[in-house]
């Protein structure tokens, strides 16, 4: 997998460290890999895992409401964003191949499971009764939402990075096999199979009966959802890490080169594109006829999803490289190598409402 990635042009130094440090130095049991933040939010919380603990912040007033577990643990560095799911759990995986269900209330472990033989990079995905679990070891994974026991279990040609993408009774897979899977939800079985000619790292997007997946074969590329048949394909200045953000027939995209593109879902007509001037490593996100996108350089940037205009912009500090949430009206983006792990601001004004700093003995 390592000589497929090496092959790709423009490829960001930063990104050559993190793919070695996620498939080689994490296989050394005495070196605990660094992460970036992986958050999630419901109406209420935020939640957040990183390095050594998974934390809950209160999403009005940015403070700290718990954390887990309450002494460091080198071993379970956390990559993956936490899940919440019913009955108040909280699914999360971790670096060490663990996934666990934390009760939030009482930060107790309702279950536990070591099925994965891999780092678990992206966020388990619940769906009904199940919980979907990608894996580095290349399989996916069905858990029981309530007790954590195999449901069943596919296996694909290489690692999994992303979390899948569910509607109705099928899954939507990426690999860094090159290959994007259709699954039935209920048993796992493929489907079809389409091989895109790159790695996928991230999520595919559902659009109606399109599936939109970003390579790092420097494509955007779309699929019909039913035959995996592709219908339009548009090459990329970099490698296109995230999950586009789909709403009202249009696809917005960012590669690594910083271009932002929204393009028409029908036929991949490009309805206009901009230049951030900074990689773009996290997903966009599309609410309220807003983009909001993330440069790991450290820009949040609000635009328009009708012609690209900058609404607002903001600076928290820091690399940006996790996906941002929005919960409410509330968008909460986290950074590295920042003051403020988290930093929290009004989506249609971008003000800060609040930011969070880890107290110093937790860390």
């Amino acid at each position: 997998m390592l000589t497929r990635l090496k092959t790709l042009p423009h490829v960001p130094r930063a990104l050559i460290a993190m793919t070695f440090a996620a498939l080689v130095l994490a296989g050394c049991s005495r070196i605990a890999p660094t992460s970036w933040p992986g958050i999630s939010a419901d109406e209420a919380s935020v939640y957040l895992a990183f390095n050594e603990a998974v934390r809950a912040i209160d999403l009005i007033e940015g403070k700290e409401l718990w954390f887990y577990p309450q002494e460091p643990d080198r071993a379970m560095t956390m990559f993956a964003p936490p899940s919440p799911a019913p009955e108040g759990q909280i699914i999360v995986g971790t670096y060490n191949n663990k996934v666990f269900a934390l009760q939030g209330q009482d930060q107790s472990i309702a279950w536990e499971s070591d099925v994965s033989r891999g780092r678990i990079v992206g966020a388990p995905v619940v769906a009904g009764d199940l919980v979907l679990v990608p894996s580095a070891d290349g399989s996916l994974y069905a858990l029981n939402v309530y007790s954590g026991s195999q449901v069943w279990s596919f296996k694909a040609r290489q690692g999994l990075w992303a979390s899948p993408a569910v509607e109705g009774d099928t899954i939507y897979l990426t690999s860094l096999d090159h290959h994007v899977y259709a699954l039935s939800l209920a048993s796992g079985k493929s489907l079809w199979e389409k091989d895109l000619s790159g790695a996928i790292p991230d999520k595919p997007a559902i659009a109606g009966d399109v599936i939109l997946a970003g390579t790092l074969g420097n494509k955007l590329i779309a699929l019909q959802k039913q035959t995996g048949e592709v219908l339009w394909e548009i090459k990329s200045e970099d490698w296109v890490w995230g999950t586009p953000a789909v709403g009202d027939g249009v696809a917005y995209y960012a590669d690594l080169s910083g271009a932002v593109s929204a393009v028409r879902i029908t036929d991949g007509d490009v309805v206009w594109t901009r230049a951030l001037g900074g990689r773009i490593i996290a997903s966009p996100l599309l609410a309220d006829n807003v983009v909001y996108l993330l440069t790991e350089a450290g820009a949040v940037s609000a635009l328009a999803a009708k012609d690209g205009k900058t609404l607002w912009q903001e600076k928290p500090g820091g690399k940006l490289l996790s996906d941002p949430v929005l919960a409410g009206k509330t968008l909460v983006v986290s950074a590295l190598e920042s003051e403020n792990l988290l930093s929290a601001y009004d989506a249609q004004s971008g003000d800060l409402l609040w930011s969070y700093k880890p107290a110093e003995k937790e860390g």
